[in-house]
């Protein structure tokens, strides 16, 4: 900036100087009175000297600094901790010490040694046997149901022969009568009807003897109504 500044005041200077100069030549001219003979004035130009002005010398523009952007600073970022975790305490089990109690073995006194036994055997039965046992069941069978036999007061009066309905059923070991049918229906539908009501209504025999070895036994008992 003061370099810009002497510059001008020189050049100002130089100016003031000529003009001051060249005013003061004209106020000389005019004072002085015309002579009544013409004078010449010579001026030699060698004696004037013409201060030339000093080319202005621009000032050279200062380089304009660009002001450098402002880099803000990332704020660090406060990571916040983590709240430690409650770990849950595993409650400690207890660990009682058994105390080992010494076991007391009492001398135990061997077993008295025993005879092994003689196995019973049970005695063989024969078919013969075996046939007359079933015999003499089915006959208490027989024997039972002619006990328990109903006659239908209707028919029992039409009878004009005897009628024979065959009824077949199951025993149980147990004695217990299942499965009751009529084989072949009569030409009286009452009588029918009436044996298979006799079974229902004994509904046990005696159990089934062990010798026959039989679960179930399957039985067709014919049932005899004569006339009365």
């Amino acid at each position: 900036m003061n370099r810009y500044l002497n510059s001008f005041f020189i050049t100002s200077g130089v100016y003031f100087i000529a003009a001051f100069f060249l005013f003061f030549v004209f106020a000389d001219m005019l004072i002085t009175p015309p002579a009544k003979e013409e004078i010449v004035t010579k001026i030699s130009l060698n004696s004037v000297s013409i201060v030339e002005p000093q080319p202005v010398v621009e000032p050279t523009p200062e380089p304009i600094v660009e002001p450098q952007p402002i880099i803000e600073k990332p704020k660090p970022v406060k990571n916040k901790p983590e709240k430690p975790k409650k770990e849950h305490k595993k409650p400690v089990e207890k660990i009682v010490q058994k105390e080992e109690v010494a076991e007391v073995v009492a001398a135990v006194p061997p077993p008295p040694k025993t005879e092994p036994k003689e196995e019973v055997l049970a005695p063989t039965i024969n078919q013969n046997q075996i046939d007359s046992i079933e015999k003499e069941y089915l006959a208490k069978v027989r024997a039972t149901i002619e006990k328990n036999k109903i006659y239908p007061k209707k028919t029992a009066r039409n009878l004009k022969q005897t009628v024979k309905v065959n009824v077949n059923f199951d025993i149980l070991k147990s004695g217990e009568i299942k499965n009751v049918k009529v084989l072949e229906k009569s030409s009286f539908a009452n009588l029918d009807e009436a044996s298979i009501e006799v079974l229902i209504k004994i509904s046990n025999f005696d159990e089934i003897p062990e010798e026959l070895k039989k679960s179930v036994w399957n039985v067709t008992i014919p049932i005899n109504y004569t006339q009365k």
